[in-house]
């Protein structure tokens, strides 16, 4: 479960950054492209790094996004 969560974080990053590199017809993305793409890529790698157990990241992020340590709170984050 660890190592597919991992992964989900790692391609939503991934996805994230694709989506914002991708041309949309113009060569300056739009503001709702950049803040989704940010969000996505941000939330990604923060779910990566809880799943890895970094401790110098893992305390704030314990403190700041406590909801991510718990199975439901988890659910509802990756079913949003």
């Amino acid at each position: 479960m660890r190592m597919g969560n991992c992964c989900n974080g790692l391609c939503l990053a991934a996805f994230a950054i694709i989506v914002f590199l991708l041309p949309t017809g113009s060569l300056v993305p739009n503001f709702q492209t950049i803040t989704v793409s940010g969000y996505l890529a941000f939330l990604g790698l923060m779910m990566c790094c809880v799943e890895l157990n970094i401790q110098a990241i893992q305390q704030v992020v314990r403190r700041r996004l406590g909801f991510l340590f718990s199975f439901i709170g988890r659910a509802v984050f990756i079913f949003l």
